[in-house]
């Protein structure tokens, strides 16, 4: 089935951004239990090789065509993919498509790539969750006069735990550090220049009140509510990529309100101090409570030593 092109909000995109180890994949998968919906998987490319954009010229020659969709074949989306990775679509006929459509500007070859990855899927609306993308918004909000934007934010405090567990810092300081900017970020272009089309909601509000959380969500993005949202861990329709899999081994059981401020349970003392003293402004203008700890001066003395020693051992190594 081809889907009518003059079906009312066919084209206008959703990004869903927000801090890593936020809630981005659930609530993709979430909002993926959408017929009408497809959420592409971590893309990277779209505001980076917008600086190439005088090489891809105006998509008339193959030269121009083929620049642009091996540059997307080998930027690295993440770790163990690439910006074509999310894409399950034969590359040829994205090259057709595009020698079709010429002359075309860059955002308008990206949004003609995502518009035939989606066709495909039968899919009424596309969009992307890359995380990443939290530092882009005024860029990709220029690109795509009609986006929406949804960020989902997290307590920093779990923020820092799980980013420091995945291995992608060493210390709740700078992890605290990178939640703090990608919130700041967001909200910044939230409130600046989005016109409207910026949502926020909260992972917390996610997993504690999933329903009526999501409702409101669907109603702003202008997406049908479905009940098979709720049970996204049932779902066959994931798009997940397998060398990940141990990054989203939750999404395969149901909502757990519990995972909400498990820093509570879970964080010590010193840790909590680490991601407020780091951190704490942003948390308060989220509504966030602060504990208000403080690191121990046995731990600051130590930190100290090893930061004044580090310089020493570098030389010696």
């Amino acid at each position: 089935m081809t889907l009518s092109k003059d079906l009312p909000g066919y084209d206008a995109p959703v990004f869903l951004v927000g801090c890593d180890r936020s809630g981005t994949t659930l609530l993709r998968l979430m909002l993926m239990q959408s017929p009408d919906l497809h959420l592409f998987h971590e893309t990277g490319f779209v505001p980076v090789l917008a600086e190439r954009a005088r090489e891809y010229g105006s998509f008339e020659t193959s030269r121009q065509r083929w620049s642009f969709l091996r540059d997307i074949q080998r930027f690295p989306a993440t770790t163990k993919t690439t910006g074509w990775t999310p894409f399950s679509i034969d590359i040829e006929a994205v090259e057709a498509a595009l020698q079709e459509a010429a002359p075309l500007t860059y955002p308008e070859a990206c949004r003609l790539l995502y518009r035939t990855a989606a066709d495909a899927l039968n899919a009424r609306r596309w969009g992307d969750k890359t995380p990443a993308y939290v530092h882009h918004l005024p860029r990709l909000a220029e690109m795509f006069t009609d986006a929406i934007f949804v960020h989902i934010v997290r307590d920093g405090r779990d923020v820092a735990r799980s980013l420091v567990r995945a291995g992608w810092h060493v210390t709740l300081r700078e992890a605290a550090e990178r939640w703090r900017g990608a919130v700041s970020a967001a909200r910044r272009a939230g409130a600046t220049g989005l016109h409207g089309r910026y949502i926020e909601l909260s992972f917390e509000d996610l997993v504690t009140d999933p329903g009526p959380t999501l409702r409101r969500i669907c109603r702003e993005i202008d997406v049908e509510y479905h009940a098979a949202m709720l049970d996204f861990h049932e779902a066959e329709r994931r798009g997940l990529p397998d060398r990940h899999a141990d990054l989203y081994e939750n999404t395969r059981r149901p909502v757990d309100p519990t995972r909400a401020e498990s820093w509570r349970r879970e964080a010590s003392r010193t840790d909590i101090a680490d991601v407020e003293e780091v951190a704490g402004d942003v948390l308060q203008a989220l509504g966030y409570e602060l504990v208000g700890y403080s690191v121990p001066l046995h731990s600051r003395v130590a930190r100290s030593i090893v930061e004044a020693a580090r310089p020493v051992v570098r030389r010696f190594l």
